[in-house]
């Protein structure tokens, strides 16, 4: 391009410009894009170019060179992925680039040369002083001001220095390469948007018609569906045709819920509301189908409803399945409101989390009374011996338990304990039951004394008394037999006969004994065959025991001691004496009649108790002493029969007595009946307990039928011998069907360890059994233990059933509700959890974890204190405390330790949990991160701080500026000899000030560097060359106009005489800072050369004046202008800590 003009090369440099430009448009992607621009820079007459382009990584995805050599070219490509490499190249920030040695001047330098962010970089050359280079460099950003390229430029091939307007065409050129190139990204991503769109809308169009609901589209006014998916014809039976038939759907809609339904969704879109709404629908085979519609809104551009949209879903099923937990939760409550026991649960604190049952009305409490009670509150006790207590604590353990409790107003429970599990199995507390065993134990009690009663009248009846059962063996001996045996009952029980009377005994009494179990009452007398004992002879009267249905169990021996009636002829006297005192204290009334049934004798200890003297009965007869002539009368008719041979049993009551009497004929030696003897037993106690166990019988009987269960028994070959309870509703069963079935035929399964048949096996073996079984639809926990006859041994088992169907599925929902609300409160960022009323996490969430780097394990059970720290907890207290009196209570806290990480500040929110009555039961927690609010109210507090400090700064600047400038101007317009001069001074001195006004701004009025400000001041036309050198002096932002003026007079003077306005003339400014412990004392040596020559004695001016003014005044130093003829040479000291206040003012 030599011989050019600058007007010609400068319109080269645009036609190459802007056929690159051209071809730009065209790129198809951003590799063509970068070799374009790197040809287009390079046809501008520039010899190297290098176009990097990165992504959003700032990793190279496209490179180009012209004119770079191999080694340069691989270090370049090597920077691709090797972040290192590419700092080496590109330098260490974003917007520069280097290769070699060089110094770069700020962007911010050359704004006002209007390059758009070209930077003209300087090297320093050997000799120390620093030369301007042709290098320059620009990055590529996009309309969002991100880097998303560089261009970078080196040595004019024409060796020309770039001009101004060639720069400012090539960064327009470098403008329009960086919107071509986030053009060509935003038309890729485009596309692969589109594609991405069109995949999504076909699959979304197959999953809508394959899900098992109604995606629709109609219009908001009328309603009428304009679109429905497949599944419309399966939901209602009608086509699709007809689903968009105009009004199908206000047709169809049931006729209760039509005006509601209708109603509603007019309203909610004429609010611009989505919304869901439930109602039913009328399908064409007349079912009434439930419908829960979910409708959205679409708005066209003007902000009105276009169209409505949405989902149908068929809920029929679940509306029918909340009907039947509904009822199922009515029966349930209803049972356990009306079972006559107590059930309740506490958890592992020992605390009642309910109780119910009718069965409260016994402890005198209502339902739910105790519930957050303590067990050791209740009992009054917290002794771990005290069997209730203790009962609980082995549940706890995993055992159960049964004991029986004893309440204030006297009800006797018999309770059962054992261990309740959560979720995953583990012991979350403990459940039992408590039967009102009131009555039972006061027959039974009643039953025992009469045994005891019965036992000292045997004992005391001296003969002997015994049972003996089908297998001869004894039952029951009275004391008698250790009388006359030495031999105790306990040790006569239990025995064969054979084992106890010998063999030769047992030979005589066998025959009478068999009679006797054959049921015939036998009376006979033996010779006692016990030759130690002194009674030889024996009289032996067998009974036969029967049970209720008439079935002989065993016999009754009454053995009577005859050896003095076989020695009657030699000992009547002695004989008749005993028998007197025997019948008089004997416990019975014992009696004797001649055949007209007049008392002979009447005797015992029992006449007291029916006030009966035997002085005045001897000689009455028994019509007198019963008052009737009615032969009919039991006891009258008893006698009159035992009169002819009969011996009679029968019960009376006399004097409110219960007598069981026995009568037959009293026959003299030769065996004619003279009349009738009697006996008779007060049974009066054991009447009253029998008619005791009786109603206890009947009320148990009636609680089995009523009873919410199944209650059963077995034999020992597991055979229903009884099964009965109004849970057998619930299998379609009636009470005692399957008596005499067994279980096997019942479950249907000869397997011995199927659960029901292994537990009720292992119960006939002694065992306590528990376990759970789904049968025919229902839940059951059955509880299994063996069943016992009056001796203690296992002759079958027992068992009852809980139906517990609702609350196995309402302990399913709730798992369910829990399940979820835990997922939604893991998903929220904030910290969610619950403290109970003694500060210990009950629930938290995921973030807890996250925050703390703890498992839940690890939190939830612990105190607060243990998360939050001591020193935390001190602060968090007193909130905590408010909050447990009821307040809710919200504050702000630092977090300085960062044990949460980058959390600095968090919000914290507790709210009281309060039960009905308002007592605080605990508190809800959340906690949430406003450390980014902090920050940026800190950060926007300090802007504005900022901020303010800055008007005050610029205007300050802007007052002194304008006075400077008003002085500037008094003075030129003294000196100055025409209005153009008086313009060009003035011009040039306001340039100069707003170059340094320029960098002050770009330096937020902070301080600048000195070679800042000389090298903005140095004229943009001069013929010379300037070089500047030294440390780095950072000037004070009041003192920076002062030195920028400065400067602007001496490069004026050496522009207009001096050395700028000669081609080989020089400036050279070096200086040195000496810093002592109060100033800093700045020295500066102003040398010209190879400028014209300088008459000796130069005329000074008001530019001379303005120099030693702002030396003197403004920088508190001096500055000596001396003007040799090789050479303006000038020397300046001065001070630059003063404050702003010290400054001097320029008069």
């Amino acid at each position: 391009m030599a011989g050019l003009s600058e007007i010609e090369h400068h319109q080269r440099i645009v036609e190459s410009l802007l056929d690159a430009a051209t071809r730009l448009q065209s790129a198809a992607d951003e590799s063509e894009a970068a070799r374009i621009v790197a040809e287009g820079v390079a046809s501008t007459g520039w010899a190297t170019v290098i176009v990097s382009i990165y992504d959003e990584a700032f990793e190279t995805v496209a490179l180009e060179t012209v004119g770079v050599d191999g080694p340069t070219r691989k270090r370049i490509l090597a920077a691709r992925g090797d972040e290192r490499s590419r700092r080496a190249i590109f330098g260490r920030a974003r917007d520069r680039f280097l290769v070699g040695r060089f110094y770069f001047i700020p962007e911010e330098a050359v704004e006002s040369l209007g390059l758009s962010g070209i930077v003209i970089p300087t090297a320093e050359a050997p000799d120390g002083e620093w030369r301007a280079r042709d290098h320059a460099y620009a990055p590529l950003r996009d309309t969002g001001g991100a880097v998303i390229g560089r261009v970078a430029i080196d040595a004019p091939a024409s060796r020309k220095r770039p001009t101004p307007d060639s720069l400012k065409a090539l960064s327009s050129f470098i403008d329009l390469a960086s919107r071509t190139i986030e053009g060509l990204r935003l038309r890729t991503a485009l596309g692969e948007a589109e594609a991405l769109a069109e995949r999504s809308s076909v699959r979304w169009r197959r999953l809508v018609e394959n899900l098992n609901v109604v995606a629709w589209e109609g219009s908001p006014d009328s309603f009428d569906f304009t679109y429905v998916s497949a599944h419309a014809e399966r939901l209602l039976g009608y086509s699709v045709r007809e689903w968009l038939a105009p009004g199908f759907w206000v047709s169809r809609l049931h006729p209760e819920d039509r005006e509601r339904a209708i109603d509603y969704c007019q309203s909610q879109t004429k609010l611009g509301k989505g919304h869901d709404f439930e109602y039913r629908m009328i399908a064409r085979d007349g079912r009434v189908v439930w419908i829960r519609d979910s409708v959205s809104l679409i708005y066209e551009s003007g902000g009105n409803v276009a169209q409505i949209c949405g989902f149908l879903i068929d809920i029929t099923e679940n509306k029918a399945a909340e009907q039947v937990r509904a009822e199922q939760a009515n029966h349930l409550r209803l049972v356990v409101e009306q079972l006559p026991a107590v059930l309740w649960t506490l958890d592992r604190d020992l605390r009642f989390t309910t109780s119910e049952g009718r069965g409260l009305e016994g402890l005198g409490l209502a339902p739910a009374q105790v519930v957050g009670m303590p067990l050791g509150e209740y009992l009054q006790t917290n002794d771990p011996e005290f069997p209730p207590y203790a009962a609980h604590v082995r549940a706890l353990s995993g055992e159960s338990a049964t004991f029986e409790f004893t309440s204030p107003l006297g009800t006797t429970f018999g309770c059962h304990v054992e261990p309740m599990y959560g979720d995953t199995g583990q012991i979350v507390g403990v459940i039992g039951v408590g039967l009102d065993v009131t009555e039972r134990r006061r027959a039974e009690l009643e039953s025992m004394r009469a045994r005891e009663l019965l036992q000292r009248i045997t004992d005391a009846v001296p003969v002997k008394i015994a049972r003996i059962d089908s297998e001869l063996r004894y039952t029951f001996a009275n004391a008698t037999y250790e009388r006359w045996h030495g031999r105790g009952p306990d040790q006569i029980v239990g025995l064969h006969v054979r084992e106890f009377v010998g063999d030769e005994a047992f030979e005589v009494a066998e025959p009478y004994l068999r009679r006797g179990l054959a049921g015939e009452t036998v009376l006979f007398e033996s010779a006692s065959f016990d030759r130690a004992n002194a009674i030889t002879h024996v009289r032996c009267l067998l009974t036969p025991d029967r049970d209720p249905y008439g079935n002989v169990q065993g016999v009754y021996s009454v053995t009577f001691d005859i050896t003095d009636r076989v020695r009657a002829e030699q000992q009547q006297s002695e004989h008749a004496s005993r028998l007197r005192l025997m019948i008089e204290q004997m416990p019975a009334i014992m009696w004797a009649t001649d055949v007209d049934l007049r008392f002979v004798s009447i005797e015992g200890r029992a006449l007291e108790a029916v006030g009966i003297r035997p002085e005045e009965s001897i000689g009455k007869t028994l019509f007198e002493f019963y008052g009737t002539e009615d032969r009919t009368y039991p006891a009258l008719a008893a006698h009159l029969r035992a009169v002819t041979g009969s011996h009679e049993n029968y019960q009376c009551e006399l004097q409110g007595r219960s007598l069981e009497v026995h009568v037959e004929p009293l026959n003299d030696d030769r065996g004619r009946i003279i009349g009738t003897i009697g006996v008779a037993l007060d049974v009066t106690e054991r009447k009253r307990a029998e008619h005791q166990r009786s109603e206890q019988a009947n009320r148990l009987r009636l609680m089995i039928e009523q009873m919410p269960a199944i209650i059963w028994t077995t034999d020992r070959n597991l055979r229903f011998t009884s099964i009965d309870g109004r849970g057998l509703e619930a299998l379609g069963q009636r009470p005692g069907e399957q008596v005499e079935m067994s279980l096997f035929e019942f479950f249907g399964t000869d397997d011995r360890d199927f659960a029901p048949i292994a537990a009720h096996l292992r119960a006939v073996g002694g065992s306590l059994e528990n376990y759970e079984i789904e049968w025919q639809g229902c839940s059951f926990e059955v509880h299994v233990e063996p069943l016992n006859d009056d001796h203690g041994r296992i002759i079958g088992t027992i068992g009852v059933a809980l139906d517990v169907t609702g609350r196995k599925r309402a302990e399913m929902e709730s798992i369910s509700i829990r399940t979820q609300l835990q997922q939604i409160t893991d998903a929220i960022p904030v910290q969610i959890g619950y403290l109970d009323d003694r500060f210990i996490y009950r629930f938290n969430n995921a973030t807890y974890e996250k925050w703390h780097n703890k498992p839940r394990s690890q939190i939830t059970g612990r105190h607060m204190s243990e998360l939050v720290s001591a020193s935390g907890w001190e602060r968090i207290q007193q909130f905590a405390a408010r909050a447990m009196r009821g307040e809710a209570v919200q504050f702000e806290s630092s977090i300085a330790d960062g044990r949460l990480g980058g959390i600095t500040h968090v919000r914290t929110s507790l709210t009281p949990d309060t039960d009905a009555s308002g007592k605080t039961r605990g508190l809800f927690l959340v906690t949430t991160d406003i450390s980014d609010r902090v920050h940026a109210e800190r950060s926007l507090s300090r802007a504005l701080d900022r901020q303010t400090d800055l008007l005050r700064e610029l205007n300050h600047r802007v007052k002194n500026s304008m006075a400077g400038l008003l002085s500037l101007i008094d003075l030129s317009r003294d000196r100055e000899q025409s209005v153009e001069q008086f313009a060009d001074a003035i011009s040039l001195r306001v340039r100069g000030m707003t170059r340094v006004h320029s960098l002050l701004s770009s330096r937020e009025w902070q301080s600048i560097e000195l070679d800042a400000v000389i090298s903005s001041l140095i004229p943009t036309h001069t013929n010379g060359e300037v070089i500047a050198s030294g440390p780095r002096v950072a000037i004070p932002p009041g003192l920076a106009t002062a030195t920028g003026m400065l400067f602007q007079e001496l490069f004026s003077n050496s522009l207009r005489h001096g050395a700028l306005d000669s081609p080989s003339g020089r400036v050279s400014v070096t200086w040195d800072i000496e810093r002592t412990k109060h100033h800093s004392v700045l020295t500066l040596d102003w040398r010209e050369t190879g400028g014209p020559t300088i008459p000796q004695e130069p005329a000074t001016g008001l530019g001379t004046e303005l120099i030693r003014g702002f030396a003197r005044h403004e920088l508190r130093g001096s500055i000596e202008l001396r003007f040799p003829p090789e050479g303006a040479h000038h020397t300046l000291v001065a001070n630059f800590d003063w404050s702003a206040t010290e400054r001097p003012k320029l008069d």
